[in-house]
């Protein structure tokens, strides 16, 4: 009881000296700036620690808007929002707004962040809208901009890009931007920072070198918090991620890319009003526990995507589960990367020269590391 106590002193505290608006329940809390809508912190109920960011005062949003084909022009979220927050069903909601002008159009920009009652993980996602003769279109809309990430203290990140990468001591490890997309290099639309302020395991070993572990890992401290980021998308829209290094910091940045009806674009044919919204949200939020925790969350949240509904590839009797069995009567599996005109050849005198049933892993574009090395993925399951 005394420790319970002694935590909600310091979030009553913190948010005391804070000009910030508040979204929260009994296992999180969200702080936004007053000024410019940017993350403040995240806290930790459980732990009683806080994930602290230095914004940049940039905002927690920011676009690019397309005039023509080629005129493109950025747009900073750096206004102060109106701040909204209303009980739902099993929940809350915040909403934050702003609106702004450029050049000639008239911009409003909409967050909503949704935080069930029993969670410490909400729903974030976003919409634009612009108002011109004609609006200018939205090249891309960056969202959610998480700021200059402080310190964990004993810290270590995750990110999805290709088969995963991990880092001790992201703050200082991290040399240069890691940018990702997704379907493609992101392959595992995730990215979890965890650390322990009771720990000093990262001083035992030396960093190796940029994103390197040296081989190194450690469980779980006590204390251990992390901040969980991820995009769970079943429509598989394309999005960028990236991870960006900073002096005593980092930060993490989305970037959501509409779909045009008609291209090029020609301004004649252009309505007045330029409307959207991400297709998709962003969970965002903390738990206790370590990198291994991130991943059990994730799963939870993609297992009953459509690609991943039908459970595994066989069933318990090992037949073929949602799929032709003749893919799992192949003896060999071919990769190839080229026209036509060369791969289809290749691949028939291959079945006629080993006289077993053949299957072809065929890419012309994006090939990527986790497509021809996991061997989880289908086709390459043994």
């Amino acid at each position: 009881m005394g420790r319970i106590a002694g935590v909600l002193t310091v979030f009553l505290l913190c948010a005391a000296t804070q000009a910030a608006h508040l979204l929260e329940n009994k296992h999180v809390s969200f702080s936004f700036s007053e000024e410019s809508g940017e993350l403040l912190s995240i806290g930790n109920k459980a732990t009683g620690r806080w994930i602290r960011f230095s914004p940049d005062g940039q905002g927690l949003w920011q676009l690019r808007l397309l005039a023509g084909t080629k005129d493109i022009s950025t747009v900073n979220g750096s206004v102060r929002p109106v701040f909204t927050l209303r009980k739902t069903e099993g929940g809350q909601t915040a909403t934050l707004k702003w609106n702004t002008s450029h050049r000639a159009n008239r911009l409003a920009v909409e967050v909503d962040v949704i935080l069930p009652d029993d969670s410490a993980i909400a729903d974030l996602s976003a919409a634009v809208r612009v108002d011109g003769n004609p609006a200018d279109w939205v090249e891309s809309l960056v969202c959610p901009r998480l700021s200059g990430i402080r310190s964990l203290g004993d810290d270590m990140l995750y990110y999805g890009f290709q088969q995963g990468v991990f880092a001790r001591d992201p703050i200082h490890s991290l040399k240069s931007t890691a940018a990702m997309f997704y379907p493609g290099t992101w392959s595992i639309p995730l990215a979890v920072y965890a650390g322990s302020e009771k720990l000093k395991a990262n001083d035992l070993v030396k960093l190796a070198g940029p994103r390197e572990t040296s081989g190194f890992f450690r469980g779980p401290a006590d204390d251990e918090t992390a901040l969980f980021v991820a995009a769970p998308d079943a429509g598989y829209y394309h999005k960028d991620f990236f991870i960006v290094p900073g002096k005593d910091s980092f930060s993490m940045i989305a970037e959501n890319m509409p779909s045009y009806k008609s291209w090029p674009r020609d301004p004649a044919e252009c309505d007045k009003t330029f409307s959207y919204s991400t297709p998709y949200t962003y969970k965002l939020g903390t738990y206790d526990g370590g990198i291994g925790r991130g991943a059990e969350l994730f799963r939870e949240f993609v297992k009953d995507m459509p690609h991943t509904a039908q459970g595994k590839v066989r069933d318990a009797e090992g037949r073929a589960n949602g799929i032709s069995p003749r893919l799992l009567e192949n003896v060999y599996w071919g990769k190839y990367y080229h026209g036509a005109n060369k791969v289809v050849p290749e691949i028939l005198d291959a079945a006629n020269f080993l006289q077993v049933p053949c299957g072809l892993h065929w890419y012309r574009y994006n090939v990527n590391m986790i497509d021809d090395n996991n061997l989880d993925y289908l086709p390459t399951l043994s």
